[in-house]
């Protein structure tokens, strides 16, 4: 899928806009972000996967091949809390976050590739 055919959920795109502009920018620059994503954090982002509310959510591959997640989440303030428990947790009850970023682009790009679970 060429990345200007992303296509988000409605729930998502209506999360986002309650940021109003930065929200609208989100859903514009979501594509050349997965892009950064992918060579920052040496993964390749597949197929979308259904079912989120609050962001981008992919199919992803590590350079060595590992399946993970991708999540870029929707502007947010509560996102650190969630990453920071996820961190926190190290993996025992919850999923594993194996790369993070809270900070880039002065908080509008929140993500993080996650330990994939369950069938592939």
């Amino acid at each position: 899928m060429a990345r200007e055919e992303l296509s988000l959920p409605g729930i998502v795109l209506s999360k986002a806009s309650v940021d109003g502009d930065g929200g609208a920018r989100w859903a514009v620059r979501l594509p050349a972000h997965l892009d950064h994503l992918e060579q920052a954090w040496s993964v390749r982002v597949g197929e979308p996967l259904g079912g989120g509310t609050s962001s981008f959510t992919a199919r992803a591959w590590t350079a060595k091949g590992t399946p993970v997640v991708l999540k870029v989440a929707v502007p947010d303030p509560d996102f650190p809390r969630q990453v920071h428990t996820l961190l926190a947790a190290e993996g025992r009850g919850y999923v594993r976050v194996l790369e993070h970023d809270l900070s880039r682009y002065a908080g509008c790009w929140r993500s993080w590739v996650l330990r994939q679970t369950g069938p592939g």
